[in-house]
């Protein structure tokens, strides 16, 4: 499967993981969709584990930022959920969704990524579009 592909199944399947966590917060309480969240995460995560199988080969840095990543993406998904639940999902969503505009600042200025007039008006017309969405 091609980079491409993957991304517009990414893209799908957090488009819809976005309207099942605002719809969520209509039954369940954030702490408890979070929970949820997590048991199904684990579904995943075992199933591959057995299909890959997975074998633990790590350095300690790639474990502690695998950690740290662990951490902080679901410490981002209970925030996201609360805005969810306070805010309306066609704000929220575009608003949390520009963290990859911040990363592709970050692999642009610190790990020293390639940086192209093309990928400059993307990460200005994403701060321009969530500013006009949030207006």
């Amino acid at each position: 499967m091609s980079w491409f592909v993957a991304s517009l199944l990414a893209l799908a399947m957090w488009t819809v993981w976005g309207v099942f966590a605002k719809v969520a917060g209509r039954y369940a309480g954030t702490t408890t969709i979070l929970l949820c969240q997590g048991a199904g995460n684990f579904v995943v995560y075992a199933a591959v584990a057995y299909w890959t199988r997975f074998r633990f080969e790590a350095k300690p840095m790639g474990i502690a930022l695998g950690i740290g990543a662990g951490i902080l993406g679901t410490l981002g998904t209970l925030v996201f959920l609360y805005a969810l639940s306070k805010g309306r999902a066609s704000v929220v969503v575009p608003v949390a969704a520009m963290y990859p505009v911040f990363v592709a600042v970050v692999g642009f200025t610190l790990l020293k990524e390639p940086f192209t007039w093309k990928a400059g008006l993307g990460v200005f017309f994403a701060g321009l579009a969530v500013l006009l969405l949030a207006l």
